[in-house]
């Protein structure tokens, strides 16, 4: 990271500068485990079980150099930060899973009950040193934090298809699942040769969730046309806890609402080498659970960043129109709304830049996308890909009013041999 800051005064004369340098190597090792076995009750029914885990050490060393310096560009003092970082990651999941197909196979019905464990064990060591312009150590401190983390999921999912008389495909389905979250952060100072518990950077968070669902989906063949719709259900129930030391107050927080979430779909064969499809759908993205941890992770004393456990999920209303040409060519238009979107967001508090995540505001998408699969020779293939598109934005970050737009084009080239 290279950041600079200019502080400015009410005059509109800068008063402070800092130029921070930061450097960092990641070391990231993925150990992965599947096993399963299926037993055939009959030719009709499966009963299975899988189990899958990982184990992902992580390292990571950073070193970051700050100057601050007077509004003339003059040093007036050096902050260096050392920080070393080692976590692991650990996964353990049982899935049970059921399927019968009957009635000529034009019903099915298909059970599945998961759960997973994940567990995490941070730790990591900050040493801070000032020095003077003259490259003279003035203080060291040394922090010290440990972040043991445990996520348990249970989910519970029934879904059923059937194929009724006059052709209409009939899907449905109920889902439920349970969450919980718990999460220490212990941060330590070192003085006087032993560790003291720094309560002001010390909490605990924990969280709750439970989503319940259920949906229903038509889908029909009429000639040359194929017609979908399909309506979702979805209640949503959390809270959260984040405690802390005597210094601070606890805050809690809880929610629960109720969303529907329609889709339709329409294609048009025009004949053998010609289609056209229109999609309409309303979706939501949730946070990630390390979104809403309010624990701090430190580049050094001017820098950190932090999760949002405020955070609200994003709901995005998008259509689609597309053309495919011997599916070789296919060219979509695409426009989308998204409200309370979630995005990455800079905090300025006192001498400190906060980076976290929050609900900025709204943002619109218009787009168009061209895509051409060329067979060059029996043994090779290209996909060619560009995607014009402008993102707008409007809403807010930490009270200011934040507008912007931006016109992209992406191309994207694939070579298969």
């Amino acid at each position: 990271f290279d950041i600079q800051r200019n502080f400015i005064g009410t005059n509109g004369v800068k008063t402070s500068e800092l130029d921070q340098l930061s450097n960092r190597v990641s070391q990231n090792q993925n150990n992965n485990l599947k096993l399963g076995v299926d037993y055939f009750i009959n030719k009709q029914t499966t009963l299975g079980v899988v189990t899958t885990g990982f184990l992902a050490p992580q390292k990571m060393d950073g070193f970051t150099t700050s100057n601050i310096k007077d509004g003339n560009g003059a040093i007036q003092n050096i902050e260096q930060t050392v920080r070393n970082v080692d976590n692991t990651w650990k996964n353990g999941t049982v899935n049970i899973n059921f399927h019968s197909s009957f009635d000529n196979s034009k019903k099915d019905i298909t059970a599945n009950v998961d759960y997973l464990h994940y567990d995490f064990s941070g730790n990591q060591n900050i040493t801070g040193m000032s020095y003077t312009p003259n490259q003279i150590l003035q203080t060291t401190n040394i922090l010290k934090n440990i972040l043991p983390l445990t996520i348990n999921i249970y989910s519970g999912r029934l879904d059923y298809s059937q194929t009724l008389s006059d052709g209409i495909k009939l899907e449905a389905g109920i889902k439920t699942s349970f969450v919980e979250t718990n999460n220490i952060s212990n941060f330590f100072n070192l003085s006087n040769n032993s560790w003291h518990t720094d309560s002001v950077l010390s909490n605990s968070f924990n969280y709750r969730e439970n989503i319940n669902a259920g949906y229903i989906n038509l889908t029909k063949k009429i000639g040359k046309w194929m017609v979908q719709a399909g309506l979702r259900l979805e209640n949503t129930n959390y809270k959260g806890l984040q405690s802390a030391y005597s210094q601070k107050t606890d805050s809690s927080f809880n929610r629960n609402y109720t969303s529907l979430f329609p889709t339709a779909f329409i294609g048009y064969e025009i004949n053998g080498n010609n289609q056209l499809a229109l999609s309409v759908g309303r979706r939501i993205d949730r946070p990630a659970y390390q979104e809403l941890n309010p624990f701090l992770s430190f580049i050094d004393k001017y820098t950190y960043s932090t999760g949002n456990p405020f955070l609200q999920p994003q709901f995005s209303q998008n259509i689609e129109l597309s053309y495919s040409y011997k599916n070789l060519l296919t060219t979509t238009i695409n426009y989308g709304v998204v409200h309370d979107m979630i995005n990455e967001t800079l905090i300025h508090k006192d001498s400190v830049i906060i980076r976290s995540v929050g609900n900025i505001g709204t943002r619109y998408n218009y787009g168009i996308t061209e895509s051409v699969s060329l067979p060059i020779t029996k043994w090779y293939s290209t996909t060619l890909f560009a995607n014009l598109y402008e993102n707008k934005y409007s809403g807010a970050i930490a009270g200011y009013p934040f507008n912007a737009q931006q016109l992209t084009l992406a191309l994207n080239m694939n070579n298969q041999f």
